[in-house]
């Protein structure tokens, strides 16, 4: 069974669902997406999207080492714009928190789930043609 979902459209976003908050889906996630960074075009902003509703936050003590590592080994586009989606008012701010430790140079949207429309619209809106 698969931890993390992926999906591309609008032929420009890189959406990853998580399914499960266990260390392992950090790891399936970071699977699926380095061949989509390594594939990427770096003249074209990367657009992610990583959807927790599903599953809640997967543990930071394990985010935010094991996400440092991977960039460490992949480095993150030069432009990437991101959106983390959240079921939890709460866990907004603690996912905001921990993100920022990664110290990742990136345009970030941290919201509710009831405003995914309007990111999913300001990622688009907001990216060069």
């Amino acid at each position: 069974m698969s931890l993390v979902e992926y999906t591309y459209f609008h032929d420009a976003i890189h959406y990853f669902k998580f399914l499960s908050s266990r260390s392992t889906a950090v790891d399936e996630f970071l699977l699926l997406y380095q061949p989509t960074l390594l594939a990427h075009n770096p003249q074209r902003p990367f657009l992610l999207v990583i959807d927790v509703t599903a599953s809640g936050l997967p543990p930071i003590t394990y985010v935010v080492p094991t996400v440092r590592k991977f960039y460490r080994q992949t480095p993150p586009p030069p432009i990437l714009r991101s959106v983390f989606i959240f079921r939890d008012r709460m866990l907004v701010r603690i996912g905001e928190g921990a993100i920022n430790l990664l110290n990742v140079n990136a345009t970030r949207r941290f919201i509710h789930e009831s405003e995914r429309d309007d990111a999913i619209r300001w990622l688009l809106d907001n990216t060069p043609k």
